[in-house]
């Protein structure tokens, strides 16, 4: 997980984690193997501090209870690692905790998900994509591609909570966040 934001003192943060890992297998008829997702979770300012606080109760309180040392919603779901024995619907009750911490904050949460079926609903935007390199971002490689197209969404919602209120975020350069 990627964390752009203060790291001094607790101030407005961006966590970025992905999932997928294009060319392997998923092991699900649903997911395509070319399939990789972005998430972000923008954290505020205003509200950094009583996040924090929060989810450090919540993270301990899995560790005691879990031995999980971090949460990830692919073991949660599956019921591997740490959660092998934990049966589903105390599984599902971690996931809705963790979605009413989300939702009791207001926190925008922004996701991206490419695969080569998504884009070939688009052939000539696909074709258009080869060989392009901006600066470090290969556009081809599906995996930098949907990494933008979440930054661009990630973009246009600092960009509303700085318009709503300066003090909303005042993550550094956060108006240089446009893509």
């Amino acid at each position: 997980m990627m964390r752009i934001g203060k790291l001094a003192g607790i101030g407005g943060a961006i966590y970025v984690d992905d999932s997928g890992n294009p060319g392997v297998d998923s092991g699900s008829d649903y997911l395509p193997s070319s399939r990789k997702s972005w998430t972000a979770v923008i954290v505020p300012t205003i509200v950094a501090e009583n996040v924090q606080s929060v989810m450090q109760i919540f993270l301990d309180g899995i560790r005691q209870d879990f031995g999980a040392e971090e949460l990830h919603f692919t073991e949660i779901w599956s019921g591997i690692g740490p959660w092998e024995n934990v049966s589903p619907a105390k599984r599902a009750e971690m996931i809705d905790m963790m979605a009413r911490v989300m939702s009791s904050f207001d926190l925008p949460i922004v996701h991206q998900t490419v695969s080569e079926q998504t884009l070939s609903d688009h052939p000539d935007f696909r074709r258009s994509l080869d060989g392009v390199r901006i600066s470090d971002w290969k556009l081809d490689d599906i995996s930098q591609f949907g990494l933008l197209l979440l930054c661009s969404g990630v973009s246009r919602h600092v960009r509303q909570m700085k318009s709503r209120g300066p003090s909303e975020f005042d993550l550094p350069l956060a108006s240089a966040l446009v893509v």
